[in-house]
């Protein structure tokens, strides 16, 4: 069990809460993609769910920082979906690409 402690405003005093609900139970996760950009990465992450993949949120998955500024995004999928997501990656690349 995984405890922790959220302030309740409303009554004014702390609450216990189990937080064992929030852990994910799927397999590890695996960086697809890196991106340069927030944008492009919340877009990837968008068209991967729309096709019902499960990519992490862009504020879980990890990030690159150099001095203090973010540099990169992961996009990161649970690693049995990595090889439908390459093949997804590999056709939007394709699809984005000038004629």
């Amino acid at each position: 069990m995984s405890l922790g402690v959220v302030w309740n405003y409303r009554h004014r005093q702390e609450t216990p809460v189990d937080f064992t609900h929030f852990r994910m139970n799927t397999p590890a996760f695996s960086v697809a993609r890196t991106t340069r950009t927030a944008i492009e990465a919340d877009l990837l992450i968008s068209a991967l769910r729309s096709e019902g993949l499960h990519p992490l949120d862009l504020q879980t998955a990890g990030h690159i920082s150099l001095g203090g500024a973010d540099v990169s995004y992961h996009i990161q999928v649970p690693t049995s979906e990595l090889d439908q997501v390459a093949e997804f990656l590999k056709a939007y690349d394709e699809s984005a690409a000038p004629a």
